[in-house]
C-alpha cells in the first residue's frame, strides 16, 4: 500500500508534510451466544394442578376443618352443662371428659335419663391408688348428694365402663369452718367440724356399704390405723374396690384405714 501524502504545508524554505497513517478496517468480531437449555419442571414433576384443583382442596380442607370445630364447640356446650364450678374457674380436660360421660348417659340411658336431667358435679380428678391402679373421685353438690344415691349403683357401673379400669367414688363437696376465736360469740356447726366433714366423707366413700363398726389400732410409733367393718350384705358391689376405698380416703384425710367385713356365725 503507498503512503499518502496528507497535511503538507509549505514553507518559504521548505515543504514539511507528515506521513500518512493506514488504518486497517476493524474485522467485525464473531459473538457466539451460549445458548441455554430450560427444561420443563412440568415435564419431569408430571402434570401441574391446575387453579380450579388446588381451590377445590383448599375448600375441602376448609370444610373439614369447620366440621371439627362446630363438633367441638358442641361438645364443650354439652358437657359444660354437666359441671358447674366457682367463677373463673374452667374446668380440666379430664373434668369435661366426665361431664361428657355423664351427658351421653343422659341421653342414651333409658334407665338413668330422667334422673340424670337435673344432676350435674362440681369437679372430678384421678387419684393413684396402688400400683397402677387409678380411682376416678367425682365430687357433687352436697344438696344433690340424696339424687345421686339414688342412682349410685347403676351410675358407678356404667361409668365404670366408660373408664375402663378405674374404680369410681362419688363424694359430697363439704367445707370445713376453722373453730371461732377464744371469746368470740360465734359458733360453729357440728357438721363442719374436721371430724365430722371426715366421717361423712367416709360414708360417701364406701357407699353403698354401711358402716357397722369401728375400731382404732394404735402403733408403737404412736401412728394409728383405724379398721373399719362394712356390712356383708354390699359386699358383692364393694368388696372389689376395698383398696380403692383406702387409697382415696388416705387421699382426701391423710388418716390410714383399713375396711373389712365382720365374721358371721354360721
Amino acid at each position: 500500500m503507498g503512503e499518502e501524502r496528507i497535511g503538507c504545508t509549505k514553507d518559504k524554505t521548505k515543504a514539511i508534510c507528515f506521513p500518512s497513517v493506514s488504518v486497517a478496517a476493524p474485522t467485525p468480531a464473531v459473538v457466539k451466544q451460549a445458548t441455554v437449555k430450560v427444561t420443563s419442571s412440568s415435564s419431569a414433576a408430571g402434570k401441574p394442578r391446575s387453579v380450579d384443583d388446588s381451590y377445590m382442596a383448599f375448600l375441602e380442607d376448609m370444610k373439614a376443618l369447620g366440621s371439627t370445630l362446630r363438633f367441638n364447640i358442641f361438645k364443650m356446650y354439652t358437657s359444660m352443662k354437666k359441671i358447674q364450678k366457682d367463677k373463673d374457674v374452667e374446668p380440666t380436660e379430664f373434668e369435661q371428659s366426665v361431664a361428657q360421660a355423664l351427658f351421653d348417659l343422659e341421653n342414651t340411658h333409658q334407665e338413668l335419663k330422667s334422673d340424670l336431667k337435673d344432676l350435674y358435679i362440681n369437679s372430678a380428678n384421678q387419684i393413684d391408688v396402688s400400683g397402677n391402679r387409678k380411682a376416678v373421685v367425682i365430687h357433687v353438690p352436697y344438696r344433690l348428694r340424696k339424687p345421686f344415691r339414688k342412682i349410685h349403683t347403676k351410675l358407678v357401673r356404667e361409668l365404670e365402663k366408660k373408664f375402663s379400669g378405674k374404680d369410681v367414688v362419688f363424694i359430697a363437696t363439704r367445707r370445713i369452718v376453722r373453730p371461732p376465736k377464744k371469746g368470740s360469740a360465734a359458733q360453729r356447726p357440728r357438721s363442719r367440724t374436721l371430724t365430722a366433714v371426715h366421717d361423712a366423707m367416709l360414708e360417701d366413700v364406701v357407699h353403698p356399704a354401711e358402716i357397722v363398726g369401728k375400731r382404732v389400732r394404735f402403733r408403737l410409733d404412736g401412728s394409728k390405723i383405724i379398721k373399719i367393718f362394712l356390712d356383708p350384705k354390699a359386699r358383692n358391689d364393694t368388696e372389689y374396690k376395698l383398696e380403692t376405698f383406702s387409697g382415696v380416703y388416705r387421699k382426701l384425710s391423710g388418716k390410714d384405714v383399713v375396711f373389712e367385713y365382720p365374721i358371721t356365725e354360721a
